[in-house]
């Protein structure tokens, strides 16, 4: 089976108290996956400050379902990092691991390179 329709879905908040972001996040990408034929895989919420790169114990995780898929979609570029450094050393290692990201807010999809470019080509 191939795994272009599945998809990992990622929602982060800063703190615990904060569970109603991580619903709303959920919502919005399950709807956006129904309306789109996308299957989800799993869900991963993250609870970190938008300040620090993705923990160890998420890249773990997505480790565990990259098999089973190759894109994960996010509700706005914010959920992955606030930190650009941060964000292109994260899209660098998704980029290794054969990631895609799906940014749903914008309704673009690219692959973890061409952003990596984009973020830097940006910063200049």
């Amino acid at each position: 089976m191939s795994n272009k329709k599945n998809v990992i879905l990622y929602c982060r908040v800063n703190r615990n108290d904060q569970k109603e972001g991580v619903e709303k996040q959920k919502k919005l990408l399950i709807k956006h996956c129904k309306e789109n034929g996308f299957s989800v895989t799993t869900v991963i919420e993250d609870v970190r400050s938008g300040m620090k790169q993705i923990s160890e114990e998420t890249y773990a995780l997505l480790q565990k379902y990259q098999k089973e898929a190759k894109t994960i979609f996010v509700s706005r570029w914010d959920r992955l990092s606030r930190n650009i450094n941060y964000l292109v050393n994260d899209m660098r290692r998704l980029e290794k691991m054969g990631f895609d990201i799906s940014v749903v807010d914008r309704q673009v999809t690219l692959d973890c390179k061409n952003i990596i470019n984009g973020l830097l080509h940006e910063e200049k």
